[in-house]
């Protein structure tokens, strides 16, 4: 973003002109530039979505959450998955609405470890901005 500013010392009344026409066209097309970002991040984060979800069923000591972890480096998402007390497991996933919804679907329905969720209990969470990759929480 440019800055304009304004000489102190004395100009003839038509270069003044000049310069501040040329300093507000500069700063209606910063404007404008900005406008249009950020239109673009705001798209982004309303496309933006992050899930927990509660398998139940045999979901432990079978490969749940490695093959949930692997699963997730074929799509363009971040989160974790872990083992509860209780004998289910957590997983919370964040990104890009489609890209979350086709990688829980197949999750659920194709992978090696499908045929083992009983149940699956899911709800909507606020994205975490703290999130990095996919891993495994102990």
């Amino acid at each position: 973003m440019g800055l304009c500013v304004r000489s102190h010392f004395t100009q003839p009344a038509a270069f003044a002109s000049r310069v501040d026409h040329a300093c507000t066209a500069y700063r209606l097309e910063d404007l404008r530039t900005i406008r249009l970002e950020f239109r673009r991040i705001l798209s982004i984060l309303l496309a933006m979505t992050a899930r927990r979800i509660i398998y139940s069923g045999r979901v432990q000591g079978v490969g749940f959450r490695w093959t949930a972890k692997e699963l997730a480096r074929g799509y363009d998402v971040l989160g974790t998955v872990r083992n509860l007390p209780d004998g289910t497991v957590e997983l919370i996933v964040a990104g890009e609405r489609g890209e979350v919804t086709e990688f829980l679907r197949d999750l659920r329905e194709d992978s090696a470890v499908a045929h083992h969720i009983k149940a699956a209990v899911e709800e909507k969470i606020a994205t975490l901005p703290d999130l990095k990759g996919f891993t495994i929480v102990a």
